[in-house]
């Protein structure tokens, strides 16, 4: 299981109760702004063992910015993460699944692995629990990667972003 878009002050800290209920790691791609925005519910996620990877610092589309920018996404999001956490991110999502060759290669210049998923079950779009379980349990598959958000949704753009790539 991942975990995009957070720390969600409201909603992380009740997923994390249920996954410690149900003894399940998993990992979440922290978006520095949200980790300032809530420090101390990222720093649980880091007490709790989960896996922490980047999401970008202001979650934008990778795909539109210049290499500087892209080099910046990565840097301030990992000493945002570190600051707040201590723990320095293995594994990059973009923002919306959004990448192209510049993406690639300046990950790969920063020794960050890209990390996308084989199952979307479309979290974002609020439907029922049941039909979320449902989809997840018809498609499991050993080494399914499932995308799902920590939190609600920031904004109308980005909700639009990950339906278009999804």
């Amino acid at each position: 299981l991942t975990f995009d878009d957070g720390p969600h002050p409201e909603f992380t800290p009740r997923l994390l109760t249920r996954l410690k209920q149900l003894d399940v790691k998993a990992t979440f791609f922290m978006v520095g702004e949200m980790v300032e925005e809530s420090p101390k519910t990222a720093q649980l996620i880091a007490q709790s063992g989960h896996e922490i990877a980047s999401h970008s610092y202001s979650h934008h589309n990778l795909n539109t910015l210049t290499v500087p920018q892209i080099e910046q996404e990565i840097e301030k999001n990992n000493t945002t993460i570190w600051r707040y956490c201590g723990v320095q991110p293995l594994f990059f999502r973009p923002p919306g699944g959004n990448y192209n060759e510049t993406v690639l290669k300046t990950l790969s210049a920063h020794g960050m692995p890209m990390a996308l998923w084989t199952y979307n079950p479309k979290d974002f779009a609020n439907p029922p629990a049941k039909a979320l379980e449902e989809g997840i349990l018809k498609e499991r598959k050993n080494g399914m990667i499932v995308l799902l958000h920590s939190g609600i949704q920031r904004s109308e753009e980005h909700t639009s972003e990950l339906q278009s790539h999804s």
